[in-house]
């Protein structure tokens, strides 16, 4: 009666009303009272939803993927009043524990084999799973609700029942849901109570698995591409040939952010000189000018003949402008080769462009492991050639493609594992390694 005026009942009845009359003020109670629950259950999603459009916002300030599995658990306690709940994140073929809930200790969770129990079965098929009732005692009244109709509404998302497939580690688990967060790991939250989770429960978890895979595959991408931009720097600072990368401003030009040493040496000038100064001394009047705009519009690398000014007077070059787009700015590289090593150059990467498609038809790591140390001697005449392939059961690097002549010069050479050597030092830091004298170092 109480929350019926809470609703704005005000009707009354008069003693000795008709039958009808009951069923009219009945009505209008399981009306009002409808109202008003449909009205606090919007107000409940809206504000889900705005708690998740936070959560959401917050994560594209996030630099860490880890930092991604925590936030997800927070917001999974927060928003969704889940009690019990992790995420785990996928390493290989293994999903493993990654943030946990304060109700959840260590020996209730473990890590998984991909496509085990209903976390490695949710990180493999990619898909949502609910276990509604985990398993039924006869013996046990409140156990004897029927599994197939767990309270849901149905909502016709296609959503894997997980009973048959689940493991759990805890004894006082009952039911519970399993939600990828991509391919990146899974978010789970379970309970003691049968049929714990909702239709709406499940929607809300996928919404906040889904921005949490959209920041993590952000954070990934980030960073590739400054993996790739160190990457580039290195070789731009170690390549042999004269080169100068500047950084487009629309159009007001451009700015000199680094010259290499070749460059230097070539022409006398770095990067501490201005962009415009070192165009005006090495281009003679006369010559056609590459306009800025010209190049950003096309988009794409492009190469000609080219004559420029150098320390030692004028010579003969082909230059090659390669616009790198990066977050933010459009960087130019220009580098200069004179036409003789621009013809070596040219065959080499033909060669090299020939060995990467083979490659790419290779069969098996062996195939390619192969062709790569055939291409170190044919192409770049690198005799005593071979390539290791790490084998992460043994956590060794094994002889895979010698060359005959570095195999008649040194020998069968065994595997190679932590600490042997600057072969596995070259392998753990992901960094090439120059020895000058194998004689005075331990390879």
């Amino acid at each position: 009666a109480s929350e019926a005026i809470s609703a704005g009942v005000t009707d009354y009845l008069q003693k000795g009303a008709g039958r009808d009359r009951y069923e009219m003020l009945a009505n209008s109670v399981a009306n009002a009272l409808g109202r008003r629950r449909a009205e606090r259950d919007l107000r409940e999603v809206n504000a889900k939803v705005t708690a998740i459009h936070e959560f959401a916002t917050a994560l594209a300030s996030v630099t860490e993927v880890s930092t991604v599995f925590e936030r997800t658990v927070d917001a999974a306690e927060e928003i969704l009043e889940f009690d019990r709940c992790v995420t785990a994140r996928r390493r290989g073929d293994r999903v493993v524990p990654a943030v946990l809930s304060e109700s959840v200790t260590e020996a209730e969770v473990r890590t998984f084999d991909v496509g085990e129990g209903v976390v490695g079965t949710t990180v493999a098929d990619q898909e949502t799973i609910v276990v509604d009732n985990l398993s039924v005692d006869p013996a046990d009244p409140d156990e004897l609700e029927d599994p197939s109709s767990p309270g849901r509404s149905a909502s016709g998302t296609d959503r894997r029942e997980g009973s048959a497939v689940a493991d759990p580690v805890a004894d006082n688990i009952r039911s519970a849901i399993s939600v990828p967060i991509g391919s990146h790991g899974v978010l789970q939250a379970v309970s003691d109570g049968y049929a714990a989770f909702d239709e709406r429960d499940v929607e809300f978890a996928e919404l906040i698995a889904s921005h949490a895979a959209n920041a993590i595959e952000r954070i990934e991408t980030e960073a590739e591409l400054r993996r790739e931009r160190d990457r580039l720097t290195a070789l731009f600072h170690d390549l042999p040939l004269p080169a100068v990368r500047t950084v487009a401003l629309g159009e007001d030009g451009r700015r000199l952010d680094a010259a290499n040493e070749a460059f230097e040496r070539t022409f006398g000038y770095g990067a501490d000189s201005g962009y415009e100064e070192v165009r005006e001394a090495i281009i003679p009047a006369a010559a056609e000018r590459l306009e800025p705009e010209a190049v950003l519009e096309r988009d794409e690398p492009s190469r000609r003949q080219v004559r420029r000014r150098t320390a030692d007077g004028m010579r003969d070059f082909i230059l090659h402008v390669i616009p790198v787009k990066q977050s933010g700015e459009t960087v130019i590289y220009s580098v200069y080769a004179d036409i003789e090593d621009q013809k070596r150059v040219e065959r080499t990467l033909r060669r090299l462009h020939a060995t990467t498609r083979e490659m790419f038809g290779g069969e098996d790591r062996a195939d390619i492991a192969a062709l790569a140390s055939r291409a170190a001697i044919d192409i770049l005449e690198f005799p005593n050639s071979g390539v290791r392939l790490y084998d992460p059961e043994a956590n060794v690097l094994r002889p895979t493609a010698i060359s005959e002549e570095a195999t008649e010069a040194f020998g069968d050479r065994p595997a190679f594992g932590p600490g042997d050597g600057r072969v596995w030092e070259a392998f753990e830091t992901g960094q090439p390694v120059v020895v000058d004298d194998l004689a005075a170092v331990d390879t």
